[in-house]
Formats: structure tokens, sequence, C-alpha cells
């Protein structure tokens, strides 16, 4: 393609979700969707305000470890609410932040009235996030989690005043409350162990301590259990499978026993965005939750504030005074930590199959979530939200830790803009740790072995009738596509619809997938109507599917897709067959190549950097072109074009940025690598030669 130079087109990533699936986020939960809409709201700052008495304010600031509820009225005010709370519960939360100035608070509104909730909600938790002086470090990460498929806290930003805001006001972060509510959410169960872990005492690292029975570790601060009487027997099961088994007991029994693959996750975003206060350096800030569905723990990440180049010079982390967390690498990224050695992490990368996913989800974290395509705008939006209210009020210079001040919270964002590990905590600018963090992992992470390319191709939620099985039934059905060269064994393999759950129905011994080919399994829990038919359905409502590799193999998810919602007879898939980008199907394609009967133009890749521009569905032996241009519009292809006069979705301003030739099947693609002038703002389209169609826009976000 040849693009003119004054356009210098930069394509940002639009990869499939499938890319970062794990657990999608739980909107069909009533409770969760509510607080997401009224309450956890990115672009707004809530106002929050609190009467209490004067004696009970003055007794926790004085002894900011009080963990004892003392009763206030709460008025709470955004842009679709006005609400006024009586007989909430109010106290200092936390851990080591308690001895902050700005220590944080948590409200309950249930503490007093037994049952209530507040739009979804139990509890309130506020973060001062003192380290940190964009106060914004949390709230990205907690978002990277997210989009990376790990159950995650959703937080937003508040003004929070005590009384006449003379001894309190300021802005404070808000995280969701981890309890059974959240579990319910994410997991569809709250019954289960909820373990609450935190380097009280030396640090929840899941080392076995004698005798090992639950009374140890029930006696450990470290440890508290939220639910279920306090029994600590998952917990103290689970910390000597981990700690006092062979080698080939614990690979063949972790993943009955830990959701692997979510952890793994966890354990990259933690690697990647240098959050040190977790599992791994810090055996601190975490929650393990016993899955009743699958059997199985998830690690649920808690408090992320210590992350993006924030690191303490009198407390060196890793190393001699100081550790640059943006060149950080790979290999023995957690060493030496100060929460002891967590063997967890360790006897997992003992084994190359686990090294392996790590690093593939490294660079997963790297060039998805992470990229500045993704945080940039997040990051702006908050500074752009907090700047007039950031360290005023009772928090600012002197008052504030670190002598933050609303200058500092403005620089933080680019400043430092190298590492200065004299400028403790703050060693780095959030937006230059990225991109130097992001330039060293892709030229010094380890490239991951790659698993075979077997995707789940497509996707039908409501067969009402499409296809029917070998019973004349019409069954929800999952469609594999083999993108290799070769024929791939398909024994032992694992087709499931829950995130946590990679054995939950064995693909049947000899099956086997050709080359460029496909293989339909039928999801109708009909285990005697045929050997492909496997023992769960699929919501028509939306869930996940995910493709495991077999047993010796530790099943490593091979391919996963987040189906979303669909109507009788609509299937979901890929553009083309086993690309990254997802579409809704009018016409499903069962057995067969996915198409829209549309022309499209996808994009992929990222901005800045490398990208590539495809076009399906166009005229063969033809040729296609990209127009682009920075508005949208109804502008026509002008004069001494083969489609002069045709109809576009561009403003007046579209300018040809080059012409692409088609093959045998219609398709063409090329790959740019281009900088960031245009990223959120230009719009393409192609326009087919041969047919003059038009594809829909694309804008370049």
């Amino acid at each position: 393609m040849k693009i003119l130079l004054q356009f210098l087109l930069a394509l940002a990533m639009v990869s499939g979700s499938s890319l970062f699936a794990q657990y999608p986020s739980p909107m069909d939960d009533p409770d969760y969707a509510e607080s997401d809409l009224l309450i956890f709201r990115q672009d707004e700052l809530m106002i929050v305000e609190v009467t209490m008495d004067p004696a009970h304010l003055n007794a926790f600031i004085n002894n900011t470890h009080l963990n004892v509820y003392a009763p206030c009225s709460v008025r709470f005010r955004n842009s679709l609410i006005d609400e006024t709370l009586d007989q909430v519960g109010i106290r200092p939360r936390g851990n080591a932040a308690r001895d902050a100035k700005k220590f944080p608070w948590k409200l309950s509104f249930n503490h007093f009235v037994p049952g209530r909730k507040f739009h979804g909600l139990r509890k309130f938790n506020l973060s001062g996030d003192h380290p940190d002086p964009t106060i914004s470090r949390s709230s990205t990460t907690f978002k990277i989690f997210r989009e990376m498929g790990v159950p995650a806290s959703r937080t937003h930003h508040l003004w929070f005043k005590i009384n006449d805001g003379s001894q309190i006001q300021g802005v404070y972060a808000q995280f969701e409350q981890i309890d059974d509510e959240f579990t319910q959410a994410w997991f569809g169960n709250k019954n289960g162990d909820l373990y609450k872990c935190r380097n009280k005492s030396g640090g929840a690292d899941l080392q076995w301590r004698s005798p090992g029975t639950p009374d140890v570790y029930r006696n450990m601060p470290d440890y508290e259990e939220e639910n279920n009487g306090e029994l600590f027997i998952e917990l103290a099961e689970f910390i000597d499978f981990i700690n006092n088994t062979d080698d080939a007991t614990f690979k063949a029994g972790i993943g009955d026993r830990l959701n692997v693959d979510g952890f793994l996750r966890a354990m990259a975003v933690d690697m990647v965005t240098g959050q040190w206060d977790g599992y791994w350096i810090g055996a601190n800030n975490y929650f393990l939750y016993k899955n009743t569905d699958s059997g199985r723990f998830e690690y649920l990440p808690w408090d992320l504030d210590h992350s993006y180049g924030l690191d303490y010079l009198l407390f060196p982390i890793i190393g001699n005074w100081g550790t640059n967390f943006a060149t950080k690498g790979f290999y023995g990224w957690g060493d030496r930590g100060f929460g002891g050695e967590p063997p967890l992490i360790y006897r997992l990368l003992d084994f190359p199959e686990y090294e392996n996913l790590l690093a593939k989800y490294a660079r997963e974290v790297a060039e998805g979530p992470f990229h500045p395509s993704n945080t940039t705008p997040f990051l702006d939006l908050k500074l752009t939200l907090l700047a007039p209210y950031a360290f005023t009020g009772t928090f600012s210079g002197g008052s504030m830790d670190n002598g933050w001040n609303n200058q500092a919270f403005r620089d933080g964002f680019t400043k430092p803009s190298n590492y200065q590990k004299y400028t403790n905590p703050n060693t780095w600018g959030i937006k230059p740790f990225i991109e130097r963090r992001l330039e060293h992992i892709r030229d010094f992470y380890p490239i991951p072995a790659p698993l075979p390319k077997v995707s789940i191709n497509e996707v039908m939620s409501d067969n009402g009738g499409t296809l029917s099985d070998e019973m004349g039934e019409f069954e929800d059905w999952v469609e594999l596509y083999n993108g290799e060269s070769s024929d791939v064994d398909l024994s032992g393999w694992y087709l499931s619809d829950r995130a946590g759950n990679p054995r939950q129905w064995r693909i049947p011994d000899g099956t086997v997938i050709p080359a460029g080919g496909y293989l339909l399994i039928w999801c109708d829990e009909d285990l005697l109507d045929g050997p492909l038919h496997a023992d769960f359905k699929i919501s028509a409502g939306g869930e996940g599917v995910y493709l495991w590799h077999n047993d010796a193999l530790v099943n490593l998810q091979v391919d996963s897709v987040l189906v979303p919602a669909l109507a009788k007879d609509r299937s979901y898939g890929r553009l083309p067959d086993g690309g990254l980008s997802l579409r809704n199907f009018d016409l499903p394609t069962p057995a067969a190549p996915n198409d829209t009967g549309r022309l499209e133009l996808l994009v992929t890749g990222t901005c800045p950097g490398p990208a590539q521009i495809q076009v399906l569905g166009a005229s063969p032996q033809d040729q296609v072109q990209i127009w682009g241009a920075y508005a949208t519009g109804q502008a026509q292809i002008p004069a001494g074009q083969s489609c002069t006069g045709t109809q576009t979705g561009l403003a007046d301003t579209l300018v040809l940025l080059g012409t692409l030739q088609t093959d045998a099947n219609g398709e063409a693609d090329t790959a740019v690598n281009l900088p960031p002038a245009v990223c959120g703002a230009l719009y393409l389209q192609a326009v087919d030669q041969g047919s003059c169609a038009t594809s829909e826009l694309v804008l370049l976000p």
C-alpha cells in the first residue's frame, strides 16, 4: 500500500476481545449493573459528604487503627443521584496506609441496617492513594486486570468531606468491596471460602507453617477468612499441597486446586505494571476465593497504588536502594521480595509450560490493556477530571504525605520522564513509565513458544433452525477452525463455558481437525447423542467459551471468546477464519468460511507502531481504495476515480490514502508502521473498485 506522506496513517489495536478473554464482566448481575450505572462513573467526580459526631471523628484521627464503626449520615451526589443515607457505619480502613496523613476510610451501609445496599453495594472503600501524586495508578491498574479477564474491583473518584471539611476533605479513590456479592457477580456463587491476605506479620506468602493445621493460619494476622466461620480448612489444605508435594504431583494437581490461567494473568499484570505490593514481591494485598462452581481457588488483586514506578529509596524492594521497574527483566522479576519466598509462583515457574504462559500473558498485557493507545485516554480523562480538585482542601503540600500538591498531581502523569531513584516514591511519571516499560518488554522479554492455531471460530447460542445435529435437533454449537498447515489431533483437549474450569468437557480421543478445516461441537448437555456433544449449553444472554490443551500440556488455554447476547439463529465469530476481529453474523456459516456478505475493512496492530490493514469480501482480482478523513460526513468520491460519485461516510476533506490489490478470494492486506498523529482522530473507509461498495467506517482509537 502506498501511503501519502502527509497523512502517515496510524492504526490502533482493534483486536478481538478473545485475545484477553478470561472472565467476562458480569453485567448480567442486577446489583453489578446498577452500581456500574449509578456509582462507578469514570467521567465525573462524586460528592460524598459525611456528618458525624466530632468526638468520633477526633477519636479516629487520633487512633487510625480503630476498627469500630461509628454512625454517620452521608449525602451522595453525582449527575444521576442526590441521596442521603442515615445510620451508615464509618471507620478507618487499610493496613500500613492507616499511618498516612491521608489515611483511608470505609463506609458500611449494612453495619447498622442489616441487609441494606446502596445501589447494589454494601460498602465504600475510600483510598487516599497517598504514595501516588496522580491518585490514578490504582484505578488504571484495576482496569487493566479486568481487561485481562481477571476479576477485579471497579473504581471511581470522589470528593470526600467530613463535617465542615476542616479536618478531612479531599479527592479519594473508591474501590469496590470484595465480598460474597462480588463473588456472586463474577462466579455465580458466594458460599465458598474467601480469604483476605495481607503482609501483617511477615507476609501472606502461602508458606507452610508447622504443624500445618487450620489453627496455625487462623492465628496468623496475615490471613483473614471473610465467611464460613473462619474454619481455615480449605486454606490449610491448599498451602499443604503447594509446599509438600513432589513435582509430579504438583504439576498434575495444581490445576484442580487453582485457576492457574487466571493467576498467571494476574502475575503478568503485576509484572508489566511494576505492581510490587501483591503476592509475588510483597506477599500482600490479595484475596483467595474457593469457587464452588469449579472447586478451584481464584486469585483476586487488591490495593494497587504501588505501580508504574512507585518505589522507596529508604526501603529497597529489590537490589540496593531502589529498583527501576520500567526495566525489570522477566527472569527473577520478583526475586528478593520483602514478603518472603512465595512458593506458589516459583513452583509454577519450575515448569516450562507455565513459564511460557506467563511470558505470553506479559506480552499480551503490554501490547493490549497496558499499551498507550489504551491507557492514555483513561489517564487523560483522570487528569482533566481531577486537576481542579487534587490536593486541595485539607490535603495539600505540608498537610499531605510526600508534600504532594496540585502541581505535583499535574506533573505526575509525565514527570519524571526517566528513572529518578532519588525522587522517591515517584521515580517515574506514569506515561513515560508505560512507554519505557513497553519498549523494554518488546526488546528483552522472551517470545513465548506458539500454541497450535486452533480457534473458537464461530458460536451459536440460540439455534432455532440453522443446522440440526445427527438427532435432528437444533442445538447450540461451537465451530473450531484449524489455521495450521497440517492436521491437529484434539484428543484430550477440553472445551468449557467457565474460565476457571479447564477440564469441563473432554474432546474424545481420535478427534482430528484437518488443516484449514472445521469441527462442529454441539453444546446441548446430551452426551448420549454422539461423541461431539458437550455437557454444557451456551447462554443466549452471553458468556465465555474456552478451549484448553490436554493434560500433558497442563491444560493451557489455547483460545477463548466472550460471546455477547445473540438473537435466534444469529452467530458470533472471527473474521476472517482464525482472525482477531470478532463479528455478529446474520447469516451463520457452520463448517464453512466466515463471511458477513459485505465489504469489510479490518485494522489490527498498535498505535503508534506496527499495524495491518485487511480487506475482505471485495471483488476478486481487482482493487480496493482506502480513504481517510478527520471527520464524518457524506462526501462523494471525487472526479477522476473509477467510483466517482459514490457516497462515503467521510467528510469533504477525504483523502485517498492508498490502493490494495485483491486476490482470487477478494481479500487484500498490507503492513504499515505508523506514528501517533492520527490515533483517535482519523476515520477510514474502503471502497471496492469492482462494485463501488463501501465498508463501514473505522475510527482509529
